[in-house]
């Protein structure tokens, strides 16, 4: 995986002669789509020069050249994951996207690519941080059990930490879209999440075909491509190309008829504003609030909100975000309200309780400065927004006893559901107000 500042050919031959021919030796073929940077210019002189075969792939087809687009899918999922901070300094993390996708098992070789290239399975970070964790457990006497990992101002801190741990949870990302590829070709579902019936595609049948806006389209509309329907249509399907494949005709807004060629997992028979629809929510299905029992058999998710307490002789507890899991700890973000609970909480009738947290407000809170200025709920602006928002680290083994509610829901304005604030008023425990 290389960082390109452009498209441009001189950019592109540049990136294949050193890291394809140099470090890996003269392949035998190439195939790409019909990107211009690929199939012409200087690009195309070379593969004539050294006899390399170019293959052309159709546009927007995942069979044509399946382990590409696997992997720009899985790509696409680990760039919707970052931060803003993180999505601006992309260019130092490409090699944390690489390793984690390299160490995860392709159902294609059966093994991972690691495994593959080496011949033995790579020493991921997750095991090795386990390894060095329990290596200070069983050799540190007398450590304190309260005292957070890694937070020891001689460990290692900083950017090399920071891309440790985010090569971390993008390695969890990448086995997740996995699955759902995995489930995707399994149960023959399209891009849309619905099942592929051959038969409803029939000569002369209306479809929506998937086309990502491009970014003149974009700029057109005013909108971001990614808040843009990535289906167009209806077209009509005028030629079925082997078994899953059907050349489509389709008549844009300017009147112009065009022809597409698209694999049945691209077409949907049904408008794409009636189908709600992302790989992540299937991956995470919505579940009701409950009371914590096991995290063997319900793992916490990022972006996950809980109901917990700071510590494990805390009396009270807080609301807060499953932000970062790492195989030692995870890091959540907590919300304040500034509406106090009840007094003798403990002797009012739960109905009292209950009125009382559905009126509190929980709301991200910032501690600018680093720490050590005042607090706010009100998002700052900048490398403030994800530097300064408050945040603590839970020790994976601590966990377990510190939940008390999984998947808490707020709405937009920092209010608890009804379900939630009748689990919340049950407990023996009142929120906490403030910071």
């Amino acid at each position: 995986m290389e960082w390109l500042p452009s498209r441009k050919q001189g950019t592109v031959v540049d990136m294949i002669m050193r890291r394809i021919i140099f470090e890996r030796g003269v392949p035998f073929s190439i195939r790409s789509d019909n990107a211009p940077e690929l199939m012409r210019g200087i690009v195309k002189q070379l593969c004539d020069y050294l006899n390399i075969t170019q293959i052309l792939t159709g546009g927007h087809n995942p069979r044509g050249n399946a382990i590409c687009e696997r992997a720009n899918q899985t790509l696409g999922a680990i760039l919707r994951k970052l931060n803003d901070h993180e999505y601006k300094n992309m260019k130092t993390y490409i090699p944390a996207f690489q390793f984690a996708m390299n160490i995860t098992p392709h159902s294609a070789i059966g093994c991972s690519p690691f495994e593959a290239g080496h011949g033995v399975p790579a020493n991921t970070l997750s095991s090795a941080r386990l390894l060095a964790n329990r290596y200070q457990h069983n050799h540190l006497e007398g450590q304190d059990g309260d005292v957070i990992e890694d937070s020891n101002s001689t460990e290692l801190q900083g950017q090399v930490k920071n891309l440790i741990e985010l090569a971390m949870r993008m390695t969890e990302v990448v086995k997740s879209t996995s699955e759902w590829h995995r489930r995707m070709t399994s149960q023959k579902l399209a891009q849309n999440g619905r099942k592929i019936n051959y038969e409803d595609y029939k000569i002369g049948s209306k479809v929506y075909f998937y086309k990502p806006p491009s970014a003149a389209e974009a700029e057109k509309r005013g909108r971001k491509a990614k808040h843009m329907d990535h289906y167009s249509g209806p077209a009509t399907i005028i030629q079925r190309i082997g078994i899953r494949s059907y050349l489509i005709e389709y008549k844009d807004a300017e009147g112009k008829t065009r022809l597409f060629q698209r694999d049945a997992g691209m077409l949907s028979l049904v408008p794409p504003h009636l189908v709600q629809f992302e790989p992540e929510e299937q991956e995470m299905p919505i579940r009701p609030p409950h009371r914590h029992r096991s995290l063997t058999a319900s793992p916490v998710w990022e972006g996950e909100v809980v109901i917990l307490k700071d510590g494990l002789e805390a009396e009270d507890w807080y609301c807060a975000e499953i932000f970062k899991i790492l195989p030692t700890h995870v890091v959540v973000q907590y919300y304040t309200t500034i509406t106090p609970s009840l007094v003798n909480y403990s002797t009012v009738r739960e109905k009292e309780r209950e009125i009382r947290i559905s009126q509190a407000t929980f709301l991200k809170t910032w501690c600018l400065n680093k720490g050590k200025g005042p607090t706010t709920t009100i998002p700052p602006e900048g490398i403030k927004a994800t530097r300064d928002v408050w945040s603590g680290k839970i020790k994976m083994h601590d966990l377990q006893s510190q939940l008390l509610i999984r998947n808490v829901t707020l709405n937009a304005m920092g209010k608890l559901s009804k379900a939630t604030a009748a689990l919340a008023a049950s407990l023996k425990y009142p929120h906490h107000q403030g910071a």
